[in-house]
């Protein structure tokens, strides 16, 4: 008898994972795959300290698999203490086997998962604002889902490299961060960071090994008069995670020879060619004091020049619609990304929304 059920993945089925994800594709102007090589389990260290790959093969080719999703678990902060949150990602189904009984039956199986351990009250997702098939199937309470809570819109910032951004627009002295630095930097991110929802927690184990090519030299450190007053992280994921152009609508594709003929002209970045990988670096764990977005910008635009010379196609940063900062990011010219964040719930949704204000949140762009 052929199985037809969701399975959990195992490092044995790291290959079988990741030849999904170089099938399918997301849509737009630019069609874009995301993968994840040389190991999809290794990758998985960047979004949280535990997960679990659920996993659907081919009935009729066991070692097929047609579609894949993620459950991890993150240490954020929730009502400015530690918290264990869930996070839903990578939904991927092979376009030929897209209809609701595999939804279904995925996040049965998810439920399942969730039941067995209740180490969270629920699970934050995203979906492109442009997937509107997504946001159908997924939102709209059919049978055997759970329930998507829409708490705001997300933006991303990929600022691309031909354009040097506008002068200085504070008085912060910004410095490289170095291990000296440490305590005093990791204090600063505790008791700032802790005033936003979901902000990720981060200790000297996350900083010694356990986040992939994250160290105390990604920090750059914001000072006014000798104390920290803000941070951001570079985070360059391209070991482990990569985004490859997989082609264009037509009418882009037509026009993309002489838009890049342009380029030197109108200033653009230019398009690259299907088959091309994007190189980009991430802006992560971003906390200024008092949401200061002259000294985020300060920065932003301190990291973008110190990157200018290294092979980068883009700097991505990350922020909630109602983020002050946003002034920050939007001051250099930049493609933007638009998402709808969800909280999803399997259990007492009515009691989690009372006992906190989701107006004021951040999530960090290279941990999604």
């Amino acid at each position: 008898m052929k199985s037809r059920s969701f399975t959990l993945a195992t490092p044995d089925d790291d290959k079988g994972i990741r030849d999904l994800l170089s099938r399918v594709h997301m849509d737009g102007n630019i069609r874009l795959k995301f993968l994840r090589e040389p190991s999809y389990f290794e990758s998985l260290k960047i979004e949280g300290k535990s997960s679990q790959i659920v996993i659907y093969r081919d009935p009729d080719n066991r070692e097929k698999i047609v579609a894949i999703a993620t459950r991890s678990i993150k240490d954020l902060y929730l009502n400015g203490r530690p918290t264990e949150f869930g996070y839903l990602s990578s939904l991927r189904i092979d376009p030929e086997y897209r209809n609701g009984i595999i939804l279904g039956r995925g996040y049965k199986f998810i439920k399942q998962l969730h039941n067995e351990d209740k180490k969270v009250p629920a699970y934050i997702t995203t979906i492109t604002k442009e997937n509107d098939k997504a946001i159908q199937a997924l939102t709209k309470r059919r049978a055997g889902l759970p329930l998507y809570h829409f708490i705001g819109d997300y933006k991303t910032y990929s600022i691309p490299y031909y354009k040097k951004p506008e002068k200085p627009c504070s008085d912060v002295e910004i410095s490289k961060a170095k291990k000296i630095e440490q305590s005093e930097l990791l204090e600063f991110i505790r008791n700032e960071g802790k005033r936003k929802q979901f902000f990720p927690t981060l200790d000297e184990n996350k900083l010694n090994g356990e986040l992939p090519d994250l160290s105390i030299e990604n920090f750059y450190i914001a000072r006014r008069e000798n104390k920290i007053v803000g941070t951001v992280a570079f985070w360059d994921q391209g070991d482990n995670k990569q985004t490859v152009v997989h082609g264009y609508k037509p009418i882009f594709q037509l026009l993309r020879p002489f838009y890049n003929l342009l380029s030197p002209v109108t200033r653009l970045p230019v398009l690259p060619s299907s088959g091309s990988q994007i190189r980009s670096f991430y802006i992560s764990f971003a906390v200024v004091k008092n949401n200061d977005a002259p000294a985020f910008f300060d920065l932003l635009r301190y990291v973008y020049l110190e990157m200018k010379d290294k092979g980068y196609n883009y700097m991505i940063t990350g922020l909630d619609s109602r983020d002050s900062l946003c002034s920050a990011a939007e001051k250099f010219r930049n493609i933007l990304y638009e998402t709808s964040v969800y909280l999803v719930f399997f259990e007492n949704h009515e009691e989690f929304l009372k006992s906190h204000d989701l107006t004021n949140i951040y999530l960090d762009a290279g941990r999604l």
